[in-house]
């Protein structure tokens, strides 16, 4: 049995490769992405860690990247990427990435008004069990994503605990209060 040439092993990788990009690519109509309107940074983050998830770590070709990107981007946002199109596929995605990245990517601002957002929402009536479970919700998610961010100092402490506390309804507020008055003595 002849030993395999150098040639032959490297034609073996490439079909290899292709086949990857193949079977990648036909996953992609699966994957349900969201839409990227431009309305705040949240929406950016949001829809750029789906992308990157589903798409940008795949192992399909810049141009089948470059397209999704296009076709979940809506309205201004993609006619701001439309030049991405006339360059080299990688390129022209790379790009692209860069120009949503600069425009709607700010890091610092994102951290900012996830952390006001959870600190300055309106108080949460009494017996309403839909608003504290929603309540509930965006905590957890703003902790995520300050998790994420490796921000997670920004929610200080007193100061959070403080303002979040006066969201709750009476009966839970007097329960915190309670608590920490006991913790305290």
């Amino acid at each position: 049995m002849e030993e395999p040439t150098r040639a032959t092993s490297m034609g073996i990788e490439v079909i290899a490769f292709g086949l990857k990009e193949l079977i990648a690519t036909m996953r992609l109509p699966q994957t349900q992405l969201p839409t990227f309107e431009g309305n705040s940074q949240r929406e950016y983050w949001e829809f750029i860690r789906a992308f990157e998830q589903h798409i940008g770590r795949a192992a399909v070709p810049e141009e089948c990247k470059l397209q999704t990107l296009m076709q979940a981007c809506t309205g201004p946002v993609r006619n701001t990427l439309q030049m991405c199109n006339y360059l080299d596929p990688r390129e022209g995605y790379k790009k692209a990435v860069a120009i949503l990245e600069d425009r709607y990517g700010d890091r610092h601002q994102y951290v900012r008004d996830i952390v006001e957002g959870i600190l300055e929402g309106l108080m949460i009536k009494d017996e309403d069990e839909g608003g504290l479970r929603k309540f509930a919700n965006e905590l957890g998610s703003c902790i995520l994503s300050l998790e994420i961010f490796r921000r997670l100092r920004e929610l200080d402490i007193v100061r959070s605990a403080d303002t979040l506390s006066h969201r709750l309804p009476a009966k839970a507020l007097m329960q915190y209060e309670d608590e920490i008055s006991a913790h305290n003595k």
